[in-house]
């Protein structure tokens, strides 16, 4: 299936954030079917799972994502400066536990939670 059909297709199943540019995937939250997806690029895997590095447009809207889910949501993401914040707040009460300071890679990309969660690929 072509890269064109992979991203209408998510048009018409998802809320789709912003359209894929060239080498990008579309990934989405683990969980369910109509959570939003983003484009990014995904050149690892962890566990099964996307290790998806987003550009800093989409590492905004996947922060504002988090913080939109209200009292549901298991993470709280803050920008300080160029670096993303996001405290899993499940675990933000245990001793010795430290945010994930999430800082552009070199070519300004964001692996938010790449390890951590289970990003999944659409249309794969």
């Amino acid at each position: 299936m072509k890269h064109t059909d992979l991203i209408k297709i998510a048009q018409n199943r998802h809320r789709i954030m912003r359209t894929p540019q060239t080498g990008e995937v579309l990934v989405r939250f683990p969980g369910p079917a109509d959570e939003p997806v983003f484009p990014a690029i995904v050149d690892d895997t962890w566990n099964g799972a996307a290790v998806p590095q987003f550009r800093r447009e989409i590492a905004k809207l996947v922060a504002a994502h988090i913080n939109s889910a209200g009292s549901k949501t298991t993470a709280r993401a803050v920008w300080d400066g160029d670096t993303l914040v996001v405290t899993e707040t499940e675990k933000a009460n245990d001793p010795g536990y430290v945010p994930e300071r999430i800082k552009p890679s070199k070519d300004g990309r964001y692996c938010i939670l790449g390890k951590a969660w289970s990003w999944e690929l659409i249309g794969e």
